[in-house]
């Protein structure tokens, strides 16, 4: 059963559920000075319920050291975080405003049974003009 689905409507009563674009991460690219450049697949859009990071969560990542702005988002399918022994950076998500988010945690993961994930998120600079 998909709990996912059978609550979001009624949250988003009260936090509307918005159009974002993700982008899998593919790993990236390492220039001479040995920085890194990720690279991320082609996007998918989807419909995600966005909602500020609950305090226990909080709690929870400070044992990693993730620090920024986060949010907490609810999207259908099955998407990636940081993972150092996949060699990926995350899969980036783009809001309707541009801002871009990292997945960085992904908390839930129901993608392969009940069709949805929690992610943990992180806001991004912007890329340079």
């Amino acid at each position: 059963m998909n709990l996912n689905n059978l609550v979001a409507p009624l949250v988003s009563a009260v936090n509307p559920r918005e159009t974002v674009t993700v982008y899998p991460s593919t790993g990236s690219a390492t220039a001479p000075d040995g920085s890194r450049t990720p690279s991320y697949g082609a996007g998918v859009t989807i419909i995600a319920q966005i909602q500020a990071q609950p305090t226990n969560d909080l709690q929870y990542t400070a044992g990693i050291a993730i620090t920024g702005e986060r949010v907490v988002m609810y999207m259908p399918g099955q998407f990636n975080g940081v993972s150092r022994d996949e060699g990926l950076g995350g899969d980036l998500v783009v809001r309707a405003d541009g801002s871009r988010w990292l997945i960085t945690v992904v908390q839930e993961n129901w993608g392969d049974r009940e069709g949805w994930c929690q992610c943990l998120c992180v806001r991004q600079k912007r890329a340079p003009s």
